[in-house]
Formats: C-alpha cells, structure tokens, sequence
C-alpha cells in the first residue's frame, strides 16, 4: 500500500511539473531561462544558444525513463531557446561580464570603419545652422548639396592654408526641411541607399566622441545610462540598457536595426562595448537584431534612419533631424527625444 501511494505522489508530481511546462506563461521570466541568462552574461548568441541546449540535456539527463518523464523531458529539451521572454534585463553580473567579454574580443575592439573623406563630417550641424558643411567632402555629399542651396560660403584662413567653408545663411531657412526631403527623395530606390522595412525599430546610436570623452564609465552607461561629453543641456540624454529595452517593448515590434558610427575611427573603445553590450542584451531579449556601426557613409545611415517607420532617436542635431523627418512622413519617435 504505501509503495502504491509513494507511486502515485510520484506520478501526480510529473502530471503537475508536465502540466507547468505546457502551460508555461510567456510573460513570466522562465526561471530555466533566467539561470541560463545569468550563467552566459559574456557569451555572444551562437555560444549562448549551444550552451543552452547543452544544459537543458543535462539538466534532464538524470531523470527515469518512465512514459511520463520521457514527454517532459522532451518537452524541456525542445523548448525554443530563442523564444526568451522580452521583460528580461540584465543583472548587474551581466553587465560587467559582458563588458569584460567584449573589451576582450579583438574581433569588436576595432576602430570604425570611417574612410578619411568623411573623417570629421557633421551633417546634422551643417543643417541646423550650416556650419561643418565640409566642403571639401564628396561633391554629391548631402552636407555638400545642402550648403551649395542653403549656405553662403566664405574663406578663412587656417594656418598658411586659405580654405573656403560655410556660415549661417541669414536670409535663408534653417533647418530647411523641405530641401531635406526633397535631396532624400532624389536618391529614392538608387544604390545603396536603403530604407528600413515597417516591422522593423530603427535605434540610433550617437557613439564615438559623445561616449568617449563621457565621464561616465561604461558599466554605469549600460546599467543606469549617462552624461554626454558634448553638451550640459544633454545630461543624462546616453540611453541605458533597460530603457532601450522599455523604447522596444513598447514599439510592439519584433525586428531591431542598430545604426551608429564615429566621426572619428578611433574614438571606439567605450563605443563599441556599449553598443555591443546592448545588442546582445536586446538579442537574449528575444528579438530580431542587426547592427550596422561601420557603413562608413553617414549619408546612407542619415537615409535609411529617416525613412524608418518607427524610430528610437539618440542625442545631438543628427539624430533630431532624423527623428523629424520620420515624424512628418507619419513614422513615430519611441522614448525619449533630445
């Protein structure tokens, strides 16, 4: 009798383990999933995936073979490992573990891919107030067409060299969005300028001097977000892990597409931990993520961002008037603006 009712305990016990796996609530953390997380902060998603499954072998390799315990082990074991919940964050551990993982990997510790033609370029200053228009940049360059309409030229000296660039056009508009869109639109549908498909959030990253010259470090950027080096109206305006998650969760979409860069190739240090930090946090997440930090043509970034449906904007005029030209197409600016 009592091997009867230990047997019945022990079955009743896999009826009710079985019953929770299937009925498993999605918006709920899986505590399987959660240990995993916290186990592989540093790994990036190929290894974070095999040691997934591994582990999920293991942890059900010990059970009997019983009818039951056999469905439930399958049941576990085939558990999609990307189907991870979307209210996850990252713990503290995760944080710095990824930080040290990536400042470690000499395949993403690699100055930005920005060719010396564009070495300093400054497209959203020149349309803001034409300044930095870089005449000297490609001729079809956007900040080039835009001074050529917008902006009156002028010489000045720098050293023994006489160099011609831009000041504020007084009688003209700054600002002048309608030029914007009309210079966006003569590129419609040529290589190879993109636009971003409408399932798809667009993030823009302001990396590069912003992050660098930070006083903030990286853990704390990541963890609790941070101050710009640029300018004291922009406090607080670097964006944490968690409120990137927030801004995605809240767009209901699940594509994300990372574009960034640097005005400088080697301002890259905390740029890239920073950036590759985040990605894999909104990858563990369960989302669709691609990342694009090395075009190496800031007006193609500037084209594709502003054609985006839905969009998280970053600090600076750059991504300002990216945000405004998605807002008058009818595209909507998720989070926080600057």
């Amino acid at each position: 009798m009592r091997l009867r009712i230990e047997a019945l305990m022990k079955l009743i016990a896999v009826y009710v383990l079985f019953f929770m796996v299937i009925v498993q609530n999605w918006t709920e953390i899986d505590p399987e999933i959660n240990l995993l997380h916290n186990l592989t902060c540093g790994m990036d998603t190929a290894a974070y995936m095999n040691y997934g499954m591994t582990t999920r072998q293991t942890l059900t390799s010990n059970m009997d073979n019983s009818h039951d315990t056999i469905q439930l082990k399958r049941s576990l074991q085939n558990k999609n490992i990307n189907r991870f919940n979307h209210s996850w964050r990252p713990s503290q551990e995760w944080l710095e573990c990824c930080v040290v993982d990536v400042s470690n990997n000499n395949l993403e510790m690699i100055p930005f891919s920005t060719p010396p033609l564009w070495d300093g370029y400054r497209l959203g200053d020149c349309i803001k107030q034409c300044e930095d228009c870089h005449l000297n940049s490609p001729i079809n360059s956007f900040a080039n067409l835009y001074a050529v309409r917008n902006c009156v030229k002028s010489t000045r000296r720098h050293g023994l060299i006489m160099r011609t660039t831009t000041t504020t056009c007084h009688d003209c508009v700054e600002n002048n969005y309608n030029f914007v869109r009309e210079m966006l639109d003569t590129y419609s549908g040529t290589y190879p300028y993109s636009i971003p498909a409408k399932d798809e959030l667009v993030l823009h990253l302001r990396l590069g001097d912003v992050i660098e010259y930070s006083n903030t470090n990286i853990i704390t950027m990541l963890s609790k977000g941070g101050d710009p080096s640029h300018h004291k109206n922009f406090a607080s305006a670097i964006k944490s892990v968690n409120e990137y998650l927030d801004n995605i969760a809240e767009s209901g979409l699940q594509k994300v597409s990372i574009r960034g860069g640097s005005h400088d190739p080697f301002m890259y240090s905390k740029s890239r931990v920073y950036a590759g930090c985040l990605k894999r946090a909104i990858e563990i997440a369960g989302y669709e993520v691609s990342m694009e930090l090395d075009s190496g043509n800031p007006d193609q970034d500037f084209y594709y961002m502003s054609f985006a449906n839905k969009i998280v904007v970053s600090t600076g005029g750059y991504s300002r008037i990216i945000g405004n030209l998605v807002k008058e197409r009818g595209g909507e600016i998720i989070g926080r603006t600057f």
